[in-house]
């Protein structure tokens, strides 16, 4: 598995997180290869995708990409908004 998302820690939580769903689908001796950062925009460029590809399965095998920016939805329905633990109002899903 890579994964290209946004390092925001709305995308990581624990047991709710998309990712986190994906990575409790694979075997445990798996891991995750992180491709990218900010935006979901993966920058690892060519060396970095060959050294990914060189981490999967034998020839044939398959790998899965996970890519793309986020976007959060506060609980009163705002758009590119989200209630973070800790904080008193909404902020900004994404800083980038």
């Amino acid at each position: 598995l890579g994964t290209s998302i946004c390092p925001d820690e709305i995308n990581s939580r624990p047991k709710t997180s998309l990712n986190s769903q994906l990575q409790s689908n694979m075997t445990p001796d798996s891991g995750v290869f992180a491709l990218g950062g900010l935006a979901g925009i993966p920058f690892v460029g060519l060396s970095g995708m060959k050294a990914f590809m060189s981490h999967g399965p034998a020839p044939g095998g398959k790998v899965l990409i996970y890519f793309g920016p986020h976007v959060g939805v506060s609980e009163e329905g705002l758009v590119g908004k989200v209630s973070r633990t800790g904080q008193s109002s909404v902020s900004s899903a994404c800083g980038a």
